[in-house]
């Protein structure tokens, strides 16, 4: 068999984002380390991709390095891998945000390293057959992508071209199982590569694996804790698993049965290609948790089939949502035409296409759904890129539209004022998102509760405005309304009138529920009148909900972002107890006014009820991975529960009020 052509790739530094600590303390415990061993070892030759972020801090910081970088390259030890900017997930993003994407980091590294990159790096192996017609436009000749979203009989260590709409891109599949575990010897490493070579020549025929001019092509992708791992020494008096590689006296028994080489070398001069068609998939890592939340699935599929990246947005609601968003905002900025917002409009694009970075979505480490705190993150950038949006339209005017905003099939209520944007939704009646447009995250994007981290699960989503009813007897035992339907929808007025019907104790007694609910500049009426469509008496508890989700994390998870102030019976109450864990305030009657201070952001809510009613305000927190993959305090969120007794005669009715004044920062 011919030597093993072996392509060592270091990953970008996605899991850093903009976090600046750590990109230094990558960059210092290994990056800087791993440019001082190539440097001085002219056997290895490495790949290399970035993030936009992660080289523009490099530049900015430690220029040496940058130098370094063009050195290396320029004598075709190393070879710079581009990809979009800021490491989006590309089948999220469209056409032109893609392309904007790719160009800006080209760009980039153009000017820093003196030559435009020509192969993709794709976080988290987010593949697409569409893509292809993308990256061909700008300039890519090949794509890396994990082993797991290739189909396996195309896997024969040969890299393979694919095809869409005539436009064809070569891939370069990624073995994972061949990254060096530390502990193995390079004789035992080589073993390993050449047996696992060995295995397909056995399994397609040594004809399909020694076609062409090169031999086999193993690309072994390496993260930042594999290269640290492979450059710190094994034992006290023994160099490191790179270090033994390259040593100049192994070497050549090494290079005997491999070659270490840069792809667009590679690529260059070998003569065998397969051609494959491959569908839409995400790496192993991500599809083992696609198939049900935070649940881990060794088939790492769904129902039996690839998974792709909308399967792993299904299951986690809030990564559907901050898609919902960024694609809402990319189409609001497809209506900017007019040469004179060009500046603005930029200003828009730029935050809108940070706010598109994977790592704001998945941890790609782990492979689960992010902490919430990166999530409200890019909230708050896509507000930023709304506000641009705005002010570079001259005609723009508040108002409420209507369509199937995420995609369910049923229309959703999209309102635009002044300060602040909000989307209703039939699903519960619920106000899911509440984004502050100036400067402002969502606050109304928040988690709810898990059994598997919380110890108990919701049996709701928590939002604004989200409704219940029980007997006055077991209040526990309560009845979530969903699946409203919509009876009037004015948008002239702001109004949406919806309407559902909820089924109390195990008589099933039946109780109607109109929601009126109407949006104007100063924040959100919602009207509920309730009917007893029985002929029994009902006494029932009613209440709605409005959570105030985490939106700032400057320090941690804990530390509390809100204050609350009640009238309960014309007297003040301040509450001193809602910063710490697990606190819960309740009365039962006589609040008339409930003021919610955001501390930290210089914001306030006022939740005025027609009625005096019953309160119920409480902390809530929640557990899920973290970047390590263990639990930790994610984020945590202010309850406000308004609840009120009612009793209603057969064939009766009763309307209770809740407005939600928004009052903006004076910055």
């Amino acid at each position: 068999m011919k030597r093993i052509s072996v392509c060592l790739q270091l990953e970008a530094d996605v899991e850093s984002g903009r976090d600046l600590a750590l990109l230094e303390n990558n960059y210092q415990s290994v990056f800087k380390k791993l440019l001082s061993f190539i440097y001085s070892h002219p056997n290895l030759h490495m790949s290399v991709a970035f993030t936009g972020p992660q080289v523009e801090y490099y530049e900015l910081k430690h220029p040496e390095s940058i130098e370094l970088i063009r050195e290396l390259t320029g004598d075709k030890r190393l070879e710079i891998i581009g990809g979009g900017f800021y490491a989006p997930v590309f089948p999220l993003a469209y056409p032109v945000d893609r392309s904007s994407q790719i160009e800006k980091m080209n760009s980039v590294l153009r000017r820093l390293v003196g030559k435009r990159p020509s192969g993709m790096y794709l976080f988290g192996s987010v593949w697409d057959p569409g893509l292809t017609v993308t990256f061909k436009s700008c300039g890519m000749d090949y794509v890396f992508l994990d082993s797991s979203v290739v189909p396996e009989r195309h896997l024969v260590y040969k890299p393979i071209i694919t095809g869409e709409q005539g436009k064809f891109i070569k891939v370069l599949p990624q073995y994972r199982n061949f990254v060096p575990s530390g502990e193995e010897s390079i004789s035992e490493w080589l073993k390993r590569l050449e047996k696992g070579v060995a295995k397909f020549r056995t399994a397609f025929g040594s004809a399909a694996v020694d076609a062409g001019c090169d031999g086999p092509l193993v690309t072994v992708p390496l993260d930042f804790e594999s290269i640290k791992r492979c450059l710190e020494p094994a034992c006290e008096n023994e160099g490191g698993f790179l270090e033994s590689l390259f040593d100049e006296d192994l070497f050549p028994a090494v290079s005997e049965k491999v070659d270490f080489v840069l792809p667009s070398a590679y690529l260059k001069k070998t003569c065998s290609f397969v051609r494959a068609y491959i569908p839409s998939g995400i790496s192993q890592n991500l599809a083992r948790w696609a198939s049900e939340s935070y649940k881990e699935s060794k088939s790492g599929g769904v129902s039996g089939c690839l998974s792709s990246i909308f399967d792993y947005l299904e299951t986690y609601p809030l990564c559907r949502q901050l898609y919902d968003r960024m694609a809402y905002i990319s189409l609001y900025l497809s209506q900017i035409k007019k040469k004179a917002d060009k500046m603005r409009k930029l200003s828009a694009s730029a935050c809108l296409h940070e706010a598109q970075a994977g790592w704001n979505m998945i941890n790609c480490n782990t492979g689960l759904p992010q902490l919430q705190e990166r999530r409200q993150g890019a909230f708050r950038l896509l507000n930023d890129a709304e506000k641009f949006i705005r002010d570079s339209l001259k005609k723009w005017n508040p108002g409420l539209l209507t369509y199937d905003y995420n995609g369910d099939g049923r229309n959703e209520y999209i309102a635009q004022m002044e300060r602040f944007s909000a989307i209703l939704s039939c699903a519960g009646g619920q106000v899911f998102s509440f984004n502050a447009v100036k400067g402002g995250a969502d606050y109304a994007a928040g988690l709810s509760k898990n059994e598997y981290f919380d110890g108990k699960s919701d049996r709701y989503q928590r939002a604004f405005f989200s409704d219940r009813i029980s007997c006055a007897a077991d209040e526990e035992d309560y009845v979530s309304l969903s699946d409203y339907v919509e009876r009037k929808f004015d948008y002239r007025r702001n109004e949406v009138q919806l309407e559902t019907v909820a089924c109390l104790s195990r008589d099933q007694l039946p109780v109607l529920v109109r929601k009126n609910i109407d949006f104007n500049s100063s924040g959100i009426v919602v009207q509920y009148i309730l009917k007893n469509c029985s002929d029994r008496e009902i006494n029932a508890v009613f209440s709605s909900e409005i959570n105030f989700s985490q939106t700032r994390f400057e320090r941690n998870p804990s530390s509390f972002q809100y204050g609350v102030e009640l009238i309960q019976n014309e007297n003040r109450i301040q509450l001193e107890g809602e910063k710490s864990s697990g606190f819960k305030y309740r009365k039962s009657s006589g609040v008339s006014v409930v003021l919610v201070k955001d501390v930290k952001e210089k914001r306030s809510f006022v939740i005025e009820p027609n009625e005096n009613c019953g309160l119920e305000s409480s902390l809530e927190e929640f557990m899920r991975p973290g970047h390590d993959g263990s639990p930790c305090l994610s984020s945590t969120s202010l309850c406000q529960r308004l609840f009120w007794n009612i009793r209603l005669d057969a064939g009766r009715e009763v309307e209770k009020t809740v407005s939600l004044t928004y009052v903006p920062s004076k910055k």
